[in-house]
């Protein structure tokens, strides 16, 4: 028990502690809140929709997990190979939204990566709370 009540402190410690409400936010939000709306739009509907093709799979694999750790006797190979083929999914979203990100970018004109990275920079100086989450 009192594990559990340190460990809670430092949690709260760790996430709201001195200094925390003033960082900006993490580079990939940045490289993300940068862009303009429109491209915005369209990496989120694509992630939207690629999270629902994963809510679909991710019932499946959840089936999966519990027949895996409820299997006699438990097979720590097949358990580890399906979360290993999860985070291999996992991975594989990401790289297609960085890809599509990534495209966008280098669609911009020259004058439209100037401000994108002058907007890049004015939201390096921002806190990570409420004000920079459109």
């Amino acid at each position: 028990m009192n594990l559990l009540v340190i460990g809670l402190g430092i949690g709260i410690a760790w996430r709201h502690g001195p200094g925390r409400d003033h960082r900006p936010p993490p580079t990939a939000i940045a490289l993300f809140l940068a862009l303009p709306e429109q491209d915005r739009k369209i990496l989120r509907d694509a992630s939207h929709q690629g999270a629902r093709e994963a809510g679909e799979r991710g019932s499946h694999s959840m089936a999966a997990i519990v027949e895996l750790l409820k299997a006699r006797p438990f097979d720590p190979d097949r358990f580890a190979a399906h979360l290993q083929a999860q985070e291999a999914m996992r991975g594989q979203r990401l790289a297609r939204m960085q890809q599509e990100m990534l495209s966008r970018i280098a669609a911009m004109s020259e004058d439209e990566r100037v401000e994108y990275a002058d907007r890049l920079t004015s939201l390096a100086g921002k806190s990570r709370h409420k004000p920079w989450r459109d």
